[in-house]
C-alpha cells in the first residue's frame, strides 16, 4: 500500500486535475495517506465502497472536524447546511427527498421538454445577440439556473443572488475552512435569501409550484420550521444549478479544443445520447466522496477499519484505464457507463442525476443544430473555484442578467 501525499488545492492539481487523477489510477486504486486517510481509485473498489452500508455518510462529523462542534450552530448558512436532507439522508423520514427526486425524475422532466427547448433557445438567441468574453459561462449558468427555477416553480427575482450564495457555500463544503470574514458575508446572504423564500413561502404565488406546496406539507406534517424547509429547497437550488451549469460549459469548451469531436457527433447524431453519458463520465462535477467506516470491513482484500476516513475519488474511478480503455478519450459507443461514478451510487445516488443528463442533452441538441454557433470565437475557457470536491465555476452571471432569466 502506497502511503500518498495528496494536495487537491495545489497548483499542479488545480492546473490539471484529470490528468492527475489519471496518474493515480494507474499506480493503483487505493492508497493510504500519512495521516491515515484511504482514497479510493479504482472503478471496482469505489463502487463497492458506495454501496456498503458500511460506510456512512455524515457531512456533520466532516463540518465539525473543520469548524469545531458549536461553530456551525453560530452561523446561520453552516446552520441552513446542517439542517438540510443533504446531511440527514432520512430527514422527515425520507420524504423530502424522495419528494425532490419526483420533482426531478426523467417521467417528469420529459413532460416539460417543450418548456425547456424554450428557455434554452431565448437564452441562446440574447447570446448570440450579445456574444462578448466569457459569454460562454454566462450561458451556461444562466441556462442551468433559469431551467431549474421552472422546474422547482421559482422565480428568477428569488433566484437573483444565488450564484454567489451558492459560490460561498459549496466552499464551506469543500476543503477548505471559510474565513469569518467569508462566514459574515454569507450569513448575511443566506438570511436575505430566507427573509425573500418565507415571503415567497406564505404568498399567493407559493401556490403555483408543485414543489414548494409539497415541500411545506412535509414540513408541517413532520413539524419542520421555515428555516429548515428553506435550507432544502436552498441545497437542491445551489447544488443543481452549480453542478450542471458546470458540466455544460466544460464539455462545451472540450468541443472548442476538440473539433474533430463536433464532426463525430454532427456525422453520428443517433449515438447522442451515448454521448452524454460519455461527457459525463470525463467530466463529473463532485470529485470527491467522503465515508467513514461503522464497522471492520474487508472489501477486495482491503482491511478498512471502524472509524477510519474514506474518500472515494470520482474522476480517477471514471478513468480507470482497467474499465474504461484510452480513460481520457472522448469515444462514442463506449461500453461500461454503467459503472460510471459521476452521480455517486448507492443509497446516496445524486437525486438530480436525470436533470443534468437532460439539460446537457437539450443544450447539445442546440450546438449541434447550429454547427457548433454557440461557442462564439470570443468565448474565454472557463474560471474554476479553487476548490477540491467540487469542480463549478466562478459566477459571471450578474444580479441583473439573472433578472432577465426567462
Amino acid at each position: 500500500m502506497v502511503c500518498h501525499s495528496f494536495n487537491p488545492l495545489s497548483v499542479e492539481h488545480q492546473a490539471d486535475p484529470y490528468g492527475s487523477y489519471e496518474r493515480m489510477v494507474r499506480n493503483g486504486p487505493v492508497y493510504r495517506t500519512r495521516a491515515g486517510i484511504w482514497l479510493v481509485c479504482g472503478n471496482r473498489l469505489a463502487t463497492e465502497v458506495l454501496k456498503n452500508k458500511s460506510f456512512r455518510h455524515d457531512y456533520a462529523t466532516s463540518m465539525a472536524r473543520t469548524y469545531g462542534l458549536a461553530t456551525p450552530q453560530q452561523h446561520h448558512s453552516l446552520r441552513l447546511l446542517q439542517q438540510s436532507f443533504f446531511h440527514d439522508n432520512n430527514k422527515a423520514d425520507g420524504a423530502i427527498r424522495r419528494h425532490f427526486a419526483r420533482m426531478l425524475a426523467p417521467a417528469r422532466l420529459g413532460t416539460e421538454t417543450a418548456a425547456i427547448r424554450l428557455i434554452r433557445d431565448r437564452l441562446l438567441e440574447k447570446h448570440l445577440r450579445t456574444a462578448a468574453a466569457g459569454s460562454l459561462t454566462e450561458f451556461s449558468v444562466a441556462y442551468a439556473l433559469a431551467i431549474l427555477g421552472a422546474l422547482l416553480g421559482i422565480s428568477a427575482d428569488l433566484l437573483t443572488d444565488l450564484p454567489a450564495v451558492s459560490t460561498a457555500l459549496l466552499a464551506a463544503l469543500d476543503c477548505r475552512k471559510l474565513s469569518l470574514a467569508e462566514l459574515a458575508d454569507l450569513d448575511a446572504r443566506t438570511e436575505a435569501a430566507a427573509a425573500a423564500f418565507f415571503e415567497f413561502f406564505q404568498s399567493e404565488r407559493a401556490r403555483d409550484s408543485e414543489c414548494v406546496l409539497g415541500l411545506l406539507q412535509i414540513a408541517r406534517q413532520y413539524e419542520l420550521s421555515l428555516e429548515s424547509a428553506f435550507s432544502d429547497l436552498l441545497f437542491v437550488l445551489t447544488v443543481g444549478f452549480q453542478s450542471t451549469a458546470s458540466l455544460i460549459a466544460e464539455v462545451f469548451w472540450h468541443l472548442t479544443r476538440n473539433p474533430q469531436t463536433v464532426e463525430t457527433l454532427l456525422t453520428d447524431s443517433q449515438h447522442e445520447p451515448g454521448a452524454v453519458d460519455e461527457f459525463i463520465r470525463l467530466f463529473p462535477s463532485a470529485h470527491f466522496v467522503t465515508r467513514w467506516v461503522d464497522d471492520n470491513v474487508n472489501i477486495q482484500g482491503i482491511q478498512f477499519a471502524r472509524s477510519d476516513t474514506v474518500i472515494v475519488i470520482i474522476p480517477a474511478a471514471n478513468r480507470d484505464p482497467n474499465v474504461y480503455p484510452l480513460p481520457g478519450t472522448f469515444m462514442l459507443g463506449r461500453p461500461g457507463h454503467s459503472r460510471s461514478l459521476s452521480f455517486s451510487g448507492g443509497s446516496h445516488r445524486c437525486i438530480g442525476a436525470a436533470l443534468a443528463q437532460y439539460e446537457l442533452d437539450i443544450a447539445l441538441e442546440a450546438f449541434l443544430q447550429h454547427r457548433g454557433a454557440l461557442l462564439l470565437a470570443n468565448s474565454d475557457a472557463p474560471r474554476w473555484q479553487h476548490l477540491g470536491v467540487f469542480r463549478v465555476l466562478e459566477p459571471s452571471v450578474s444580479p441583473t442578467r439573472c433578472q432577465e432569466l426567462p
